[in-house]
């Protein structure tokens, strides 16, 4: 039971970096796509047009890396817990990391009431999760 235990645990950490892993590639993207994203970045550092032409292959190549890293990630999470819990932490983490990098890489504001219902959103996953994990045990 222990071992099952430590599984799901571990199951919920790769389920967590998959969420990481994708907001960062869409980080990425948003750098990749948008003029105003980037320059907010780097024009304090430079206004070279090469240098950001690199920049933006870098972010093209970071967001397949990001990608690749979260999908293996999410496929361990899938072999350690259940789909719905994988699916759903993944999700939540996602939406939150988004949000967060959001408001620290590009200034964008994050209204109360956005944090009110990411607050309900993560009562709701541990709601699930302890649901599941009830489920395993009465099973067992």
């Amino acid at each position: 039971n222990f071992h099952l235990c430590m599984k799901g645990k571990e199951g919920i950490q790769y389920a967590s970096l998959a969420g990481v892993f994708a907001a960062l590639a869409s980080v990425f993207g948003k750098l990749m796509s948008d003029d105003d994203a980037l320059l907010l970045l780097v024009k304090p550092l430079t206004d070279n047009s090469n240098f950001i032409s690199i920049l933006r292959v870098f972010c093209l190549v970071m967001l397949f890396v990001s990608n690749a890293i979260m999908m293996n990630f999410f496929a361990k999470s899938l072999d350690l817990t259940t789909s719905i819990q994988a699916t759903v932490i993944n999700s939540s983490v996602n939406y939150i990391t988004s949000a967060i990098f959001a408001y620290f890489l590009f200034f964008e504001p994050i209204p109360t009431l956005w944090w009110i219902g990411s607050l309900c959103m993560i009562i709701g996953l541990l709601l699930i999760s302890k649901g599941t994990t009830l489920s395993k045990e009465k099973a067992q």
